[in-house]
């Protein structure tokens, strides 16, 4: 189902990191994902009835999912995981076909990926309210 691209769609960059489950001490890829989720489907997301200002929990599992949807499930001994994600905008050239799309109209476009790049150190999550 195809949803026409709008002025209000919400951008995400996701940087993803595949890598060897067996050895994640290793090296793997580095991959850069653009994930665009519609107006409306961001506009629910982020609880307020509008646009979001800033990336939100909700916002970012769902941009973390279709990430991963659009560069596919690794199969073993391969595993992959979210590093970061970031708030972008619609690049000029961005292609009219993308890797994935979902059922409301989320995309998904890889837009780089490096080999031999060093499995970052887990990340620090603070839940609100306990810092």
């Amino acid at each position: 189902m195809s949803k026409a691209r709008t002025i209000d769609d919400y951008y995400v960059t996701v940087f993803l990191h595949r890598y060897n489950i067996d050895n994640p001490s290793n090296t793997g890829d580095r991959i850069e994902i653009l994930v665009r989720i519609p107006g409306e489907a961001a506009k629910i997301l982020s609880g307020s009835g509008r646009r979001p200002e800033m990336i939100s929990h909700k916002i970012y599992r769902r941009a973390s999912r279709i990430a991963r949807q659009t560069v596919g499930i690794p199969q073993p001994p391969s595993g992959i995981e979210v590093i970061s994600a970031v708030e972008s905008t619609m690049p000029s050239d961005l292609p009219e076909t993308s890797g994935f799309q979902d059922a409301d109209g989320s995309e998904g476009w890889i837009c780089s990926v490096k080999s031999g790049v060093p499995r970052p150190p887990p990340a620090l999550i603070v839940e609100p309210g306990t810092a």
